[in-house]
């Protein structure tokens, strides 16, 4: 895996870490070829639910405009798919199937839930999809083509007692501007997106913000903020199956970084901010 120091925010408001990999559809792998793979994971996913399916997703480029990542329709027979949840016992660790999808989700569930970091959660992804993979192999499903890779951060943090959405999002974060004179923020949503270049300076993925208000499973008032990064493929380097969702972290972990303030990483690092 290639060597990137990653800022040390022992406290940040991480709840949720999702690495993907969409690959060309296997109309074979039905709900039932879906149980079957369950029963290989089952003493450590015993918790199943069926959920819709996820959309195909490309990224586009090139052309007058960017593409937002594009939706695509394909063909679907028979059928439809439904995309199947594997979870640990206690909700923290989460696999995620369907017939062109894999997915390995890591949820904060308690207070006291730790973030295990990035290698050990890439390590899991790596682990079950490689069972995925045998298991559609041994079980000639067709063959395993990988076209995008995507990683998912998810940050919230409530609105404190007392303060106001703008003075949260002013103190955690360079996105907004002052309050402007006699008026004060009351609210604000935020959507961006950025290329990503590759090794030889052509666009490989995309990186999209997103900022939003939310009411989380309690009732409270906080904020959002998405980091998702979706990475084709192609023009990589030396190549190694995972480098795409190491490339798609480094980018992630660095924005979150250059987007919030210096008062807040003083604060996720546990530090005084008046030392």
């Amino acid at each position: 895996m290639p060597e990137f120091e990653s800022p040390n925010f022992l406290n940040a408001p991480l709840i949720e870490v999702a690495l993907s990999v969409q690959f060309q559809s296997l109309p074979q792998f039905t709900s039932a070829y879906a149980g079957l793979f369950w029963e290989k994971i089952r003493s450590e996913f015993p918790i199943a639910q069926d959920q819709p399916p996820l959309q195909m997703i490309s990224e586009l480029f090139g052309g007058n405009r960017p593409n937002a990542g594009f939706i695509g329709v394909g063909f679907q027979f028979g059928a439809p798919q439904n995309r199947n949840w594997f979870m640990s016992p206690d909700g923290g660790a989460m696999i995620q199937v369907q017939n062109n999808r894999f997915v390995f989700n890591w949820r904060k569930t308690t207070e006291l839930s730790q973030y295990p970091r990035y290698e050990a959660v890439r390590g899991n992804f790596s682990k079950y999809l490689e069972m995925f993979k045998s298991f559609i192999s041994e079980n000639n499903l067709g063959s395993f083509v990988p076209d995008l890779y995507e990683v998912h951060y998810v940050n919230q943090w409530p609105l404190e007692d007392g303060k106001t959405f703008g003075e949260v999002i002013g103190s955690w974060m360079r996105l907004f501007p002052e309050p402007i004179t006699s008026l004060a923020l009351e609210q604000a949503s935020l959507s961006t997106q950025y290329i990503v270049q590759g090794e030889t300076d052509k666009p490989v993925g995309r990186l999209y913000v997103n900022v939003t208000p939310v009411i989380n499973q309690i009732g409270k008032h906080g904020v959002n903020l998405d980091l998702i990064c979706r990475i084709i493929p192609l023009d990589l380097g030396p190549r190694f199956e995972l480098s795409p969702l190491d490339l798609a972290r480094e980018k992630i972990v660095t924005t979150f970084s250059q987007i919030t303030s210096d008062s807040a990483h003083q604060f996720w690092r546990g530090e005084s901010q008046n030392s």
